[in-house]
C-alpha cells in the first residue's frame, strides 16, 4: 500500500505515461533534467514541472512508487510495467478484432451495401400541411373561342386560367395572435 502522496503522484504520472511519445507506459527523461545524477531526483524535477505538486512531494511519491515496484527504471525511461502490458494487450485485441471484423464483412456481402440506383421521385410532402395544387384550365365560350375567366395567363393564342385547389384557398391563421385568438 502506498501513501496518499504516492497515489496523487502516480495518477499524474499515469497521465504523462498515457500521452507519452516514447511508447505507451514509458516516459523518457529529457536531457535538460539530467542535472543531479540521481534518477529519482531528475525524474522528480521533470514531473514536478508538469504536475500540480512541488518537487519534494513528487520526489517522496516517486521514491515510494519505485520502492514498491509500481514504477521501474529502464535506462533513461520511467516505466509502468502494468501500463506497458495493458497497452500490448490492447493492441493485440485490436488486431484480433480487426481480423474478425474483416472476416464477418466478407461473409455478409449484403451488409450495408449502397443503392445502385437512386430514387427518381422527389419527396413532395409539404411540411406546413398546406396543399398548393394548382390546376391549369382552358376556358372557351360555346363557339370554341378562348375566353379569359378570373386569373389568367396568355401563351400565344391560348388563354389559361389558374384555379387553386380547395386546400390552397383556405385562409391561413394569423401568426401574430395566439391560438385563443387574443
Amino acid at each position: 500500500m502506498c501513501s496518499a502522496v504516492a497515489h496523487g503522484v502516480m495518477v499524474n504520472i499515469m497521465c504523462l505515461l498515457h500521452k507519452s511519445n516514447d511508447g505507451y507506459g514509458k516516459l523518457l527523461l529529457n536531457q535538460k533534467f539530467k542535472q543531479t545524477g540521481n534518477q529519482i531526483k531528475d525524474f522528480a524535477l521533470m514531473v514536478a514541472k508538469m504536475c500540480p505538486f512541488d518537487l519534494v512531494e513528487v520526489e517522496v511519491g516517486l521514491t515510494e512508487l519505485i520502492s514498491e515496484n509500481v514504477l521501474v527504471f529502464d535506462g533513461d525511461l520511467l516505466v509502468s510495467k502494468r501500463m506497458v502490458r495493458d497497452g500490448e494487450l490492447s493492441v493485440m485485441r485490436s488486431e484480433s478484432g480487426k481480423k474478425g471484423g474483416i472476416e464477418s464483412v466478407k461473409s455478409r456481402k449484403s451488409f450495408a451495401q449502397a443503392k445502385i440506383k437512386a430514387n427518381n421521385q422527389a419527396n413532395t410532402e409539404n411540411e406546413n400541411g398546406i396543399n398548393n395544387n394548382i390546376q391549369i384550365v382552358k376556358h372557351s365560350d360555346n363557339e370554341g373561342n378562348f375566353k379569359p375567366s378570373g386569373n389568367f395567363k396568355s401563351q400565344g393564342e391560348e388563354v389559361f386560367a389558374f384555379r387553386a385547389s380547395a386546400d390552397a384557398t383556405k385562409p391561413k391563421p394569423d401568426r401574430n395572435t395566439n391560438s385563443k385568438g387574443t
